[in-house]
């Protein structure tokens, strides 16, 4: 999965679609997940780090990157959100079984 940004840095309408839309199976959530981090990257508003199966999105509140937090499927958010702050801070993670 790719969400690519134009000219401007907005999120392109039909990766967004597509985003809204994803239907995989739970060992792919890391994929959806990586996939808004690499948007937030290169758009050049956000920030993204990953750590483990932890995600961090920074979005500063710029609604291009916040449009890509807010398509992100529910099932992934019910999966691995753990939390979202003021500023367009959101936290996600995988619990790893042992």
């Amino acid at each position: 999965m790719t969400i690519r940004a134009d000219h401007d840095g907005y999120p392109i309408e039909e990766d967004v679609a597509a985003l809204k839309a994803w239907s995989g199976s739970l060992e792919h959530v890391h994929e959806v997940l990586d996939a808004v981090g690499e948007y937030l990257e290169s758009c050049g508003y956000g920030s993204f780090t990953k750590r483990g199966d932890y995600w961090r999105f920074a979005t500063g509140g710029w609604s291009g990157c916040e449009e890509v937090i807010g398509a992100i499927p529910p099932l992934v958010h019910a999966l691995a959100w753990r939390s979202s702050h003021r500023g367009g801070l959101h936290i996600y993670g995988l619990e790893v079984s042992k």
